[in-house]
């Protein structure tokens, strides 16, 4: 944290349009955690701010003790909304601060059997999403990435889930929806 905010000060000063920023104390604290970025190699932006986030999130955890995190499942009984509160709660009790408010969100996985109808609904926490970008196109918008990653898919052949009603192996459908 006091790495980043140096870097922040930085860029905020009245003369940082004359000089450049000074990067290496983030480079070096964001290394001992992230032993990747060790060198001057080009690596993923994508893991950069992955690495930045958690690292800054760690430092700013208001779970002081953290508890084993429950990963049962959330009773179905639950409506869709109450089993999203409940997943977001679970997290919280060990991941909780400014970071996670503004960067962290949850993703609804709906999973459903062709043959019976049964549906699953699961929710996990993202600090980022995959987005595709598809090739060969010109003009392409942030919806248009987020449809293509939420696009419901059939999952059928060998990526057939079993299914937790008829015990078999079956043709489903999935997708997925950000909350």
């Amino acid at each position: 944290m006091k790495a980043f905010a140096e870097v922040i000060k930085e860029l905020w000063s009245e003369n940082s349009t004359d000089q450049g920023v000074n990067m290496n104390s983030l480079k070096c604290t964001i290394q001992k955690f992230a032993p990747c970025f060790i060198g001057n190699a080009q690596q993923d932006a994508q893991e950069f701010m992955r690495s930045l986030l958690l690292g800054l999130h760690e430092d700013i955890n208001k779970v002081i003790e953290k508890s084993d995190p429950e990963f049962t499942d959330v009773e179905e009984i639950l409506d869709v909304n109450e089993m999203a509160l409940e997943s977001w709660s679970r997290f919280l009790k060990v991941e909780n601060s400014e970071i996670v408010n503004n960067f962290v969100g949850l993703l609804k996985s709906s999973l459903n059997c062709t043959y019976c109808g049964y549906s699953s609904v699961t929710f996990d926490p993202f600090w980022d999403l995959p987005l595709p970008i598809p090739q060969r196109t010109r003009q392409l918008s942030l919806f248009q990435c987020l449809d293509s990653f939420t696009r419901e898919e059939s999952l059928n052949g060998e990526d057939k889930p079993t299914c937790p009603k008829c015990k078999e192996r079956r043709k489903c459908t999935k997708s997925l929806s950000s909350i």
